[in-house]
């Protein structure tokens, strides 16, 4: 195994182990040393990949959210754009709502943290592209603002979510639905008219 390889692994093991101590501990509980100790390396080791237990943490999140993305984009059904804009919702919230605790103390720490974000960009750019697709089956009217769009529906999505974790939209269900009404005043605005 090569050096870039080992230290792939490496990473990914840390990830796994940090995921592990922030769900059985909470973040704010959680400690480097027991990150190191859960992943059997040193505490250095975590070090030279990470520069804080921020850093891990955002990492981490930001590993899961990316799986969890390519997974709702993989399992997308066929049917309408409003359907498929809220199974992608619905994939999302239903990886908060796992580890409700975890994911409040995570949002908390990345919420603010300065660091680039690729992630959020690139679903946009997908979601415009599926709302523009939409104007070829009819669904989305020919001049609408598709990016406008996408913002609408990440904006009411992490609204939601804000929501869920908070306690005001208990449950996944209740948070899906929520969704399902804020896509459907959505498509109201953007939507082919008869």
């Amino acid at each position: 195994m090569g050096r870039s390889e080992q230290k792939a692994e490496t990473r990914a093991q840390l990830l796994a182990a940090a995921r592990d101590v922030f769900d059985e501990r909470g973040y704010d509980r959680a400690s480097i040393k027991a990150v190191a100790q859960a992943a059997g390396t040193a505490v250095g080791t975590v070090y030279t990949h990470f520069a804080d237990k921020s850093a891990l943490a955002v990492a981490a999140f930001e590993d899961d959210i990316q799986r969890t993305v390519v997974q709702a984009w993989a399992s997308m059904p066929p049917g309408s754009p409003h359907e498929k804009l809220v199974h992608l919702g619905a994939q999302l919230l239903g990886y908060y709502n796992q580890r409700p605790a975890l994911s409040r103390a995570l949002l908390k720490a990345i919420l603010f943290a300065p660091r680039p974000d690729a992630q959020t960009p690139a679903f946009l750019q997908r979601v415009a592209m599926l709302l523009g697709d939409a104007r070829y089956t009819g669904h989305v009217r020919d001049d609408a603002d598709v990016e406008a769009a996408a913002h609408a529906f990440f904006a009411s999505y992490y609204l939601i979510l804000i929501g869920g974790m908070s306690g005001h939209i208990p449950t996944l269900d209740a948070q899906v639905a929520a969704l399902d009404r804020q896509v459907a005043l959505l498509f109201a605005g953007i939507g082919a008219q008869p």
